[in-house]
């Protein structure tokens, strides 16, 4: 059966679009912090002796899409990524397995500030690589287009730039 190539290039474009929002639904958003401040649960923590409130899902605004072609227009390259320029502790957030932080003064503080009393901790990292849960995903769906043949009903007109 013959189909425009329309149809085809837009079937593509959703399926990539699909591959976007499963990766960026898997980032972390709305997350909730839950710290102890001076003996009290709260809604921040410490970052370099800064308060740092929940929700301001900056990795989850961080992952991006962008579509761009090459060989004179007859080649479309669609990228699905992490911004981490956007994300100013990127590496600390997602790149490491665990996170180091320090215990003083009735609080944690997750930057690099210590003092002489900080009791060091490591715990595991929640976010370390988030987006690999994509994996199986993706390979499903490229799978769906290994090997498979197209017939085409447009001219070759269409296919001139």
């Amino acid at each position: 059966m013959k189909t425009k190539w329309a149809n085809i290039e837009n079937t593509i474009k959703r399926d990539l679009q699909d591959i976007y929002n499963h990766v960026k639904n898997l980032a972390p958003q709305n997350s909730k912090y839950v710290s102890v401040d001076n003996g009290k649960f709260v809604n921040y923590i410490y970052v370099d002796g800064k308060r740092t409130y929940t929700n301001t899902n900056t990795l989850y605004s961080s992952v991006k899409i962008k579509e761009r072609a090459s060989g004179s227009g007859k080649n479309m390259t669609s990228v699905v990524y992490v911004d981490s320029a956007d994300v100013p502790y990127y590496e600390k957030a997602v790149l490491n397995p665990n996170i180091r932080y320090a215990k003083h003064y009735g609080r944690s503080e997750y930057g690099s500030r210590r003092y002489s009393n900080s009791v060091e901790m490591i715990k595991p990292n929640r976010n370390y690589l988030y987006y690999l849960q994509a994996k199986n995903y993706i390979n499903s769906t490229i799978k769906k287009y290994n090997g498979r043949t197209y017939k085409i009903s447009d001219s070759i007109e269409v296919f001139k730039w």
